[in-house]
């Protein structure tokens, strides 16, 4: 993890001018271009509590640890809950003597 991209985030985190939605979502952008895989929604980065630092580290080597792991797993067949088309009933008749 590059320590200095991280001061400068921490460092936009913690200035005034981006305590705007527009600010935070702005944020969340240059996480998600500076760390390939670590893409982080602006609610996100406005939940970061006062240590901004170490959470915004860990919030972003978690989400490049899930990126990577989607990358590596094949995709799972979807399970289907719909049964599908029932048997075909089976119809008797009887001659009736």
């Amino acid at each position: 993890m590059n320590r200095k991209k991280i001061r400068r985030l921490t460092a936009l985190l913690e200035s005034n001018d981006f305590l705007s939605p527009a600010g935070l979502a702005r944020i969340a952008k240059k996480i998600s271009d500076l760390f390939p895989g670590a893409t982080v929604t602006a609610e996100e980065v406005g939940r970061l509590g006062n240590s901004h630092r170490r959470e915004l580290r860990r919030l972003i080597v978690v989400r490049q640890i899930q990126a990577a792991m989607a990358r590596s797993q094949p995709p799972q067949p979807k399970r289907s809950t719909d049964p599908g088309p029932e048997p075909a009933l089976r119809l008797e008749l009887r001659r009736k003597d």
